[in-house]
């Protein structure tokens, strides 16, 4: 399989938390549907994994994002987005995004996740790298 490349996630503290995650689900939204495109249903007429949405809706005072691949609505409380660090944005941003594949919480969804996480932490490793980031 060919090496599917994860946008840059590294935290910007100076970036707002909200802004941040919305950020971060869209370009691993975008990765995961790229990713795992083979594992949608064929019969469903698709858009390109380009069209994954992320954004915040200030009347349901929540993130919400879809993807056309997959009928799967992601929102967050922004009470919580604001009580957790950029770590756990992280990891919820990706838990979020591989149920855009999978369903519950089983050995796939795990499976999953777990390369989610090391895209993304190996991501951050190159930002870091590339921007000599101790």
């Amino acid at each position: 399989m060919e090496d599917i490349t994860l946008e840059n996630i590294y935290p910007d503290i100076s970036q707002d938390k909200k802004d941040y995650l919305i950020d971060i689900t869209h370009k691993i939204s975008r990765f995961v549907i790229e990713y795992y495109k083979d594992q949608f249903d064929p019969t469903i007429s698709y858009v390109t994994g380009k069209e994954a949405y992320v954004n915040f809706s200030t009347r349901k005072n929540a993130v919400i994002g879809y993807c056309n691949k997959i009928p799967r609505v992601i929102s967050y409380n922004e009470k919580k987005i604001r009580q957790l660090d950029h770590a756990h944005l992280i990891e919820l941003a990706a838990h979020e995004c591989v149920h855009l594949v999978y369903n519950g919480h089983k050995s796939d969804f795990s499976d999953a996740l777990h390369l989610v996480l090391c895209k993304c932490i190996d991501r951050i490793e190159k930002h870091k790298k590339e921007n000599c980031i101790l």
